[in-house]
């Protein structure tokens, strides 16, 4: 929403970091490695995750009528 008031405060806090020797721990192994690791799956909106695209439909004797 407001890019040059989030850039100002990176700037300080990368400033305080240098200041202070702010040791920042890492969060994630794969933490800067975006570009080396393959694409995730897309999500499609009304599809499970990893499903290749096919909407999941319940087996009939795992349902039951709305009430």
């Amino acid at each position: 929403m407001h890019p040059d008031k989030v850039e100002h405060l990176v700037a300080l806090w990368d400033e305080y970091v240098q200041k202070n020797n702010v040791i920042l721990p890492s969060r994630s192994v794969y933490e800067g490695l975006e570009g080396q690791l393959p694409e995730r799956f897309t999500q499609v909106p009304g599809y499970p995750p990893l499903i290749y695209s096919k909407q999941f439909i319940p087996p009939a004797d795992m349902t039951t009528e709305a009430k």
